[in-house]
């Protein structure tokens, strides 16, 4: 999803540029794009001219979207799964810390949105390349 957001609007690419970009196995980030497909977070096309797209808006989609298309909906412990999970949950004061923890885990991953974190990423790797080649440079002996 970065990568997508990273690019111009509308612009198609495939698993194998996003793959060798990221460092990502290609059999692993087929399975993730599947699900952002499902999720409706991407467009996907097969054949000639296809690809992967972003189906809408960077700065409309957060990072708790993305992670439960393709992970399913948070739950921190067992007993915030749904109600009646666990028969302490109605007086246990611990599932109250829980539901607390979880809801700000949700609030502080809904209040990132894509655009900036593909810019953070942008940033964030043009810094580390330019240090990792700092450090080539140096490295390197002279004749």
């Amino acid at each position: 999803m970065l990568h997508l957001a990273s690019l111009p609007p509308g612009t198609t690419t495939n698993v194998s540029n996003i793959a060798a970009e990221w460092e990502i196995p290609q059999t692993f980030l087929r399975k993730i794009v599947s699900s952002l497909s499902r999720s409706g977070l991407i467009n996907t096309q097969r054949g000639v001219g296809g690809g992967i797209q972003m189906s809408g808006d960077a700065d409309m989609i957060t990072l708790l979207e993305i992670i439960e298309s393709v992970e399913g909906p948070i739950s921190l412990n067992q007993c915030l799964m749904g109600e009646k999970i666990c028969p302490r949950d109605g007086w246990c004061p611990v599932h109250t810390v829980w539901m607390e923890a979880q809801q700000k885990l949700r609030n502080h991953l809904a209040a990132r949105t894509l655009t900036s974190l593909a810019a953070e990423a942008t940033t964030n790797k043009r810094a580390y390349k330019d240090l990792i080649g700092t450090r080539d440079q140096s490295s390197t002996p002279t004749d």
